[in-house]
């Protein structure tokens, strides 16, 4: 008869050790993509090895050498020029989207959480509502009545995400207000903006970090689907998933054109995830 808390005979119980080390990894290695594509959205916002627009057709579709590192599409335009635009495109959807989400969401999450009671239910009901779309699918049906364009695709996504982080921060602030240190600035006499602003907020904010990180990784995926079917970035302005349309139709005679920008695409997403999910190991201290 085996007695409880003794590991099975046959079976190896994770090493507590490793399992922090690899989470370690994964922090490192997603800050180190994530920064990598910062990065290029700042040096492609300052500086780009030839013109993004413009248009060389004798050498149309050319393999990457040291004059074109990532090759040129069918319009003769240097891909890796294009890409470096596109990251800017990207950062700037990711941020935007992490930012109006965050800013609408944690209000209507607050308000909702603390108020509670009526308040909590016609602001639930109507965010329920709106869970019940997937974001892509939101974020489409916006994009149709707003048009199409960096901006409109921004704002669209940013909606569309707003539900995500109001019920997070609702759940949040329900469990915050009924600590004993809210209760005690309540009799102390603070007003309810000196409590969010002291207590709530402050103690919300490690896994609204992890949110953000999430939307950003998210919106990035989102816009590259929107481009990718027209209705995102415009050309001649650039953008990975415009890139990716613009070569489905050349994926044997010329390749590079679709395996950079989905690479970017992929290693933009793969590292802010592991930094959401870095960030929130390193905030709950039942997975230290």
């Amino acid at each position: 008869m085996i007695e409880r808390g003794r590991p099975r005979p046959g079976r190896r119980e994770p090493n507590p050790l490793k399992l922090s080390r690899r989470r370690r990894t994964n922090l490192s290695v997603g800050l180190a993509l994530a920064t990598l594509v910062v990065a290029l959205a700042v040096i492609g916002a300052v500086w780009t090895p030839v013109d993004p627009a413009r248009m060389d057709m004798t050498h149309r579709a050319a393999p990457p050498t040291a004059a074109h590192l990532f090759g040129t599409d069918e319009f003769g335009r240097d891909t890796f020029s294009r890409a470096l635009k596109g990251a800017g495109s990207a950062v700037e959807v990711g941020l935007g989207v992490a930012v109006i989400a965050g800013t609408l969401g944690l209000a209507l999450g607050a308000l909702a959480g603390y108020r509670g009671g009526l308040v909590d239910e016609v602001l639930m009901r109507l965010i329920d509502g709106l869970y019940a779309f997937p974001p892509l699918i939101m974020a489409l049906a916006l994009v149709a009545v707003l048009g199409p364009g960096l901006r409109q695709v921004t704002v669209a996504i940013g909606l569309a995400e707003v539900p995500a982080f109001a019920r997070l921060t609702r759940s949040l602030i329900i469990g915050l207000r009924q600590q004993l240190f809210v209760e005690a600035a309540r009799a102390a006499g603070a007003t309810d903006w000196q409590i969010a602003r002291r207590h709530l907020l402050p103690n919300a904010a490690p896994a609204l970090i992890v949110q953000a990180s999430i939307a950003f990784s998210t919106a990035v995926l989102a816009e590259a689907a929107l481009s990718f079917l027209g209705l995102g970035v415009q050309p001649p302005s650039a953008s990975w998933g415009l890139m990716l349309q613009e070569a489905q139709s050349f994926l044997t005679l010329a390749p590079w054109m679709a395996i950079f920008p989905g690479a970017l695409i992929a290693a933009t997403i793969l590292g802010f995830n592991l930094v959401a999910d870095g960030l929130a190991e390193r905030s709950d201290p039942r997975l230290r």
